[in-house]
């Protein structure tokens, strides 16, 4: 599938978590503003599986928000929290979303990231080399986006601006979106 041209898109945000919603949202994340050249910046995104009450995490995540905290610039990062290996308060604002990114990685065990969907790591095995290898490329697209707020009511509007042709990796963390269009 090519993209290629322009065009906008509005997303009202009533359930921010919704079927569609999340896998856009975990799109643009990638994407960012252009750079010098034919391509826009490209951040990893980063998929964190974890949990309240697992010991593993505990040891492994601080070494992950370290690194984290000295690339943000590079990083967006999404955490899941999984039902088990114990119980997790946070899993319940939106377990059915947490169950569907699990499903899709074949998760088996916390902690566990996704770097864009690709690249398998324990959150104190992530470093500089794995975040470049990702994003090295740059994105073909430059997205401008903005929000406004009345009420309870979120609106965002999306301008995608296409700067080369580009065939769409059919990544796991994408997959969803092209399923849904």
């Amino acid at each position: 599938m090519y993209l290629c041209g322009k065009f906008s898109l509005t997303i009202y945000l009533v359930n921010f978590m919704n079927k569609l919603l999340l896998p856009l949202l975990l799109f643009i994340s990638t994407l960012s503003f252009a750079q010098a050249g034919h391509s826009a910046r490209k951040y990893a995104l980063c998929e964190h599986f974890t949990q309240a009450s697992c010991g593993p995490c505990a040891d492994k995540n601080p070494a992950f928000q370290d690194f984290y905290d000295a690339n943000a610039d590079k990083i967006h990062h999404i955490a899941y929290h999984t039902s088990w290996p114990g119980v997790d308060p946070m899993n319940a604002a939106n377990s059915t979303e947490v169950q569907t990114r699990v499903d899709t990685y074949n998760v088996l065990g916390v902690p566990d990231i996704w770097v864009n969907g690709t690249v398998e790591a324990q959150p104190d095995g992530i470093d500089g080399a794995v975040v470049d290898q990702t994003t090295a490329s740059g994105s073909p697209v430059r997205l401008y986006v903005t929000e406004t707020t009345v009420g309870d009511q979120r609106t965002a509007t999306i301008r995608v601006k296409v700067l080369m042709p580009y065939q769409q990796a059919a990544t796991k963390f994408m997959q969803p979106l092209l399923n849904a269009t």
